[in-house]
């Protein structure tokens, strides 16, 4: 069985007067299906008010389904089996948009050691947890400094480095990057990418920057509740027609690449990087050199 698996998943957010009564209401997920294998590097893209967050949230078990069904690690998800709630809590960690919301320690070392000193392990796994998760975070030199004094991509690495110590299976960054610089989002991708593929730690990356999604293993496109789209980034992003139909932007080298082809070279439109884009113009040069 898949590590996650969602089936016909459906959530509705309800309106009410001032009486308490349900006077409308809209599906924020409307018959949402995929599954994701443990290991993997997700994306999941979708301009505001697609149901991303609302998708995130039901996997962490902080809101849970109106009607269909979620599986995490071979467990149905349900309201009111309390000890699957934890096990599942424990397995997926989240990481949110903004990381003060999250952080409570005054030192980073506390604030990492607040979720495995909660699961009452003893003082010595805590103590190894917390100095592995700030290593792997690459905050281990900043465990005695207050999260006051950090920049916002290093909070977010703070962040992680929390969840981390718990050790989940899976780490779902909801707009975890949409509060930081360019520099800050780069550096936290880099961390979880590092974090797949040396941990092997299931990846769930909630954004609406699409370069970020570029290197992901699969990539869901969400629209009205709905995954509208699916596939491999050459796959999704193959379609840009149906992407910007659906108010994003294409990854800014896939522009280039795109321009460049309609003017007449010879050149791939799966190009994602700018690394990638300068192969292929060296390829072309060499070509033009030779006067092919």
């Amino acid at each position: 069985m898949p590590f996650i698996k969602v089936e016909n998943l459906v959530h509705k957010f309800f309106e009410r007067n001032n009486e308490g009564e349900i006077i409308d209401e809209k599906n924020a997920l409307d018959g949402v299906d995929f599954q994701i294998e443990a290991g993997q590097f997700i994306a999941i893209l979708g301009r505001n008010g697609s149901g991303k967050s609302t998708l995130a949230r039901h996997l962490n078990c902080l809101l849970f389904p109106h009607e269909g069904s979620i599986w995490i690690d071979g467990n149905e998800v349900k309201e009111e089996d309390d000890i699957n709630i934890w096990n599942n809590r424990k397995n997926i960690g989240m990481v949110f948009q903004n990381p003060d919301n999250q952080i409570i320690g005054t030192t980073v070392e506390e604030d990492t050691a607040f979720g495995p000193e909660n699961l009452e392990f003893s003082t010595e796994k805590i103590r190894d947890r917390v100095d592995n998760a700030l290593k792997m975070t690459g905050m281990y030199k900043k465990m005695n400094v207050s999260p006051n004094s950090l920049s916002g991509g290093q909070k977010q690495r703070v962040a992680i480095a929390g969840t981390l110590a718990m050790h989940p299976k899976c780490i779902v960054l909801d707009e975890a990057t949409a509060m930081l610089d360019p520099d800050g989002r780069k550096e936290l991708i880099s961390t979880v990418h590092r974090l797949n593929k040396e941990e092997g730690i299931t990846i769930i990356l909630i954004t609406h920057f699409m370069n970020e999604a570029v290197d992901a293993d699969r990539i869901f496109v969400m629209d009205n509740g709905m995954v509208t789209m699916m596939g491999t980034p050459k796959e999704v992003f193959s379609r840009s027609d149906e992407i910007k139909n659906l108010g994003l932007e294409m990854p800014v080298m896939m522009n280039v690449a795109i321009r460049l082809k309609n003017d007449g070279y010879e050149i791939p439109v799966d190009v994602f990087t700018i690394e990638k884009l300068a192969d292929v113009y060296e390829q072309l040069y060499r070509k033009h050199l030779n006067g092919e």
